[in-house]
């Protein structure tokens, strides 16, 4: 094998990804996967290059950590990072996300949503997980230890999976630790060619040698097969889960059809398909359904919409939940869910509900969103059919203080269209409930294109291509659904100091003859709440018609002037393509108030000059320092034969260079032994010809002569010559029989070069000491007496004059 054990190396991240495996169904979608791959995949890589430079355990794990930690900013970490760099920042960004995670493991029956902090817990598990097998199995050449951790992360998926796991995950992951363990048994010799590794094999490996390993196989294989007929004949005991969410399970066998709405929402996604997946049948008293919510997104960073983190406070009764006063008009109509398919913790109901009869325990969030432990077939729900009178909507003016700010925060990278589109269908002396409607009107109107397809990209004026943030992008494409419409609508209401927030729920579906209503998961639907002084929270509908055909009847201008019902908003999706669009003229792209950064291929070569200059800067300073190391390690054996006095001298720098260059293609001698035990060892360990033999003992005699006998004046150049051939001949025969990888590392990564760079560095730091010292010693202004120093200094003089002759 090779110093990069790529074979040890590949197997390990094979065990990683089979005990990983079966986390899989605790999740959905698959989204979390790619990254977790990246990660394991950069352990294994970064670990074999490491390895073939440097025989040490330090430099590897230091290289996997560091390579690591940049690609988990670089993947997670995007928008904290300085110049690319992960900083404290960072970490802050990681904590905040890991602790939606958490709650989304403790909260969520599987499978839970792969929002973004489950996404980043996932990759950096997977990660310590291959960082630590990795270590053992394959640095330190322990892969018995390495089942540890193996084992710890099959146990989370096992344990939280509410269910018996399939025999399948269990072989799979015990088969491939045990090849990894078989494998460790390899002879070290395996990197040398095929004819040494055959001759050795035939004198070292007998018959019963064969008959042991192949038993060894046998009882291993046997332990797997009957360990998996043992777990599938014994009953499944209850779960005993290590993250409280995960471990409960909404049947008893633990399999489960029901679906969860992802409680993040990015922008900057197409539709790929539409699922007809039923999750609710219902009936209810309404003439006019209203859309189900079942979660408030109020946090929008980086064209993604999640929930914000905070604790789950439970309340005693439903009707202390409706949020501010209730108007007279208000109609109280009823739900009764006869199947539901909606994982817990999630629950679909329309808002504001004022009653709930569910047979499990429940809790609520500030904003109105109910939660459940358990998911149920049935439950019914009281809500209120909003009807508030044109008197109320137009008194509404000021913002109360009740209102936190996180309903009116503006996202920034956006602001500038955002304002620009308001400025052509707002003005200052309109109310807060004019303006909320010419909003939805605007969104609603011919310009807009309802599409699950994402319009291509955007060009200016001359035809270059536009960087443009996702919202950004939308408002002047003009061509989106639901998700863009309403976050569209919320930042125009709150850059018009008009608090707003996200919801996501479930159109009302379709009905059937029998007046029930069935809702499949591709009604799942986005629209934004707007808050007005006295009346609370009021949904408003901005997705264009051919999605949702009606709208909540206060939002019309007509309200006032007509008391008729709005129609049913039903659901009518459509799909078109995606071209690469130019800009509306309302907006043009030269607008001062929007600042694009110029064309996207010119911003974004200055972005990647920006972020990873210093990442070119350090990768040409290690290609070059690379290039000068066979150039330093001819300089510093060349230095070493100039400074060594004597033969004995020159017999131990021979005697050196022949072990660095053994010790770079990996026969590393072992410590504190004598010559002779050394010269056994390089015996023992390579694959020598006759002549080579004859050479490694002559040089061995050379090396005890000169430390054990007595020492000689007399030099003699050409034996010293000789045996720097001696030296010569067996490195060449070593070298020479190895694979070309190894010849190469061991050309241009020479430890002769590496070591010459240690002791350049070690002196500049000797000399910056000496520097320091000498600047922080006080100056003294005393006279000095000359002939005092003459006669300290004169016998020193004649001294060295003395051993300077004496020494030629």
């Amino acid at each position: 094998m090779t110093r990069a054990r790529v074979g040890d190396s590949l197997l390990a991240l094979l065990c990683v990804a089979a005990v990983v495996a079966p986390i899989r169904p605790l999740f959905t979608p698959d989204s979390w996967i790619p990254g977790a791959v990246i990660m394991a995949v950069s352990v294994t890589v970064t670990g074999m290059l490491v390895r073939t430079l440097t025989r040490r355990d330090v430099p590897v794990v230091v290289a996997q950590v560091v390579v690591g930690v940049l690609l988990a900013g670089w993947l997670f970490g995007r928008g904290h990072l300085w110049y690319g760099l992960p900083t404290w920042r960072t970490m802050i960004a990681f904590n905040n996300i890991l602790v939606d995670a958490r709650e989304t493991i403790t909260t969520f029956a599987p499978p839970a949503p792969s929002g973004r902090g489950i996404l980043l817990a996932m990759a950096l598990i997977v990660w310590v997980t291959m960082l630590l097998v990795d270590f053992l199995a394959v640095t330190r050449g322990s892969p018995a230890l390495a089942g540890i951790p193996l084992f710890v992360a099959f146990l989370i998926a096992a344990s939280n999976s509410g269910s018996g796991m399939p025999v399948l995950y269990f072989a799979v992951a015990a088969l491939v630790w045990l090849l990894m363990l078989s494998r460790s048994g390899t002879l070290a010799l395996s990197r040398w060619d095929a004819t040494s590794r055959a001759a050795l094999r035939r004198e070292r490996t007998g018959p019963s040698g064969w008959r042991l390993a192949s038993m060894a196989r046998g009882v291993a294989f046997a332990s797997v097969v009957v360990a998996a007929a043992v777990a599938a004949a014994l009953p499944h005991l209850p779960t005993r889960f290590l993250l409280e969410g995960l471990g409960r399970s909404t049947n008893a066998t633990g399999s489960t059809e029901s679906m969860t709405l992802n409680s993040t929402v990015n922008l900057e996604r197409s539709l790929d398909s539409q699922s007809e997946t039923p999750v609710l049948t219902y009936a209810t008293t309404a003439t006019t359904p209203e859309p189900l919510r079942v979660a408030i997104l109020d946090v929008y960073e980086d064209g993604e919409w999640r929930q914000r983190e905070g604790a789950l406070a439970g309340v005693p009764r439903f009707d202390a939940l409706v949020p501010g006063p209730v108007d007279e008009a208000s109609e109280r109509e009823t739900i009764e869910v006869s199947t539901n398919n909606l994982a817990a913790p999630q629950l679909a109901i329309p808002y504001p509900p004022s009653d709930l009869t569910i047979e499990t325990r429940w809790r609520t969030r500030g904003d109105g969103t109910v939660l459940v432990d358990q998911r149920v077939d049935t439950y019914s729900a009281e809500y209120l059919s909003r009807v508030p009178t044109e008197e109320d909507l137009q008194a509404s003016r000021e913002v109360p203080a009740g209102v936190g700010l996180q309903h009116l925060r503006v996202d920034a990278a956006s602001a500038n269209v955002v304002a620009s589109v308001l400025s052509n269908i707002v003005s200052d002396d309109m109310s807060p409930i004019d303006k909320a409607r010419a909003i939805q009107d605007h969104l609603r109107g011919p310009d807009y294109t309802y599409s699950l397809d994402l319009a291509g990209p955007t060009v200016d004026g001359s035809g270059n291509l536009v960087q443009l943030d996702p919202l950004s992008h939308f408002l002047l494409t003009r061509q989106g659904y639901c998700t863009q419409f309403a976050s569209a609508m919320v930042m125009m209401a709150r850059t018009e100091g008009i608090p707003a927030r996200f919801a996501i729920g479930f159109l009302p579906g379709g009905a059937s003859a029998e007046g029930e209503r069935t809702v499949v998961a591709a009604d799942a639907h986005a629209w934004p709440e707007l808050y007005f002084d006295g009346l609370g929270w009021l949904r408003f509908e901005p997705t264009p018609a051919s999605r949702v055909s009606g709208t909540p009847g206060y939002t019309s201008a007509s309200w006032g002037d007509s008391t008729a019902e709005s129609p049913t908003p039903t659901s009518t999706p459509t799909a078109t393509a995606a071209p690469t669009r130019d800009l509306p003229q309302d907006v043009p792209i030269d607008d001062p108030q929007f600042q694009s950064g110029g064309s996207l291929e010119n911003s974004g070569i200055r972005a990647v000059i920006d972020r990873y200059a210093w990442l070119g800067l350090v990768l040409l300073v290690g290609a070059l320092g690379a290039a000068t190391l066979p150039v330093s390690a001819w300089w510093e054996r060349r230095r070493r034969r100039r400074a060594a006095r004597g033969d004995a001298a020159r017999v131990e720098v021979i005697w050196q260079d022949l072990l660095e260059r053994l010790d770079d293609v990996g026969v590393t001698a072992p410590p504190d032994a004598s010559p002779r035990q050394v010269g056994a060892h390089i015996w023992d360990e390579t694959f020598l010809t006759k002549e080579s033999r004859t050479a490694l003992g002559r040089v061995v005699a050379a090396v005890e002569r000169a430390r054990y006998a007595r020492p000689t004046e007399v030099a003699d150049p050409e034996w010293i010559a000789a045996l720097e051939k001696d030296a010569h001949l067996v490195s060449s025969n070593i070298v020479d029989s190895l694979q070309r990888s190894e010849r190469i590392r061991a050309t241009w990564w020479p430890t002769a070069g590496v070591r010459a760079w240690g002791r350049f560095a070690q002196q500049a730091t000797d000399r910056l000491s000496r520097t320091r010292v000498r600047a922080s010693e006080p100056e003294f202004d005393a006279p000095v007496d000359s002939t005092a120093s003459d006669a300290f200094s004169r016998p020193n003089d004649s001294t060295s004059a003395a051993e300077s002759a004496q020494s030629r």
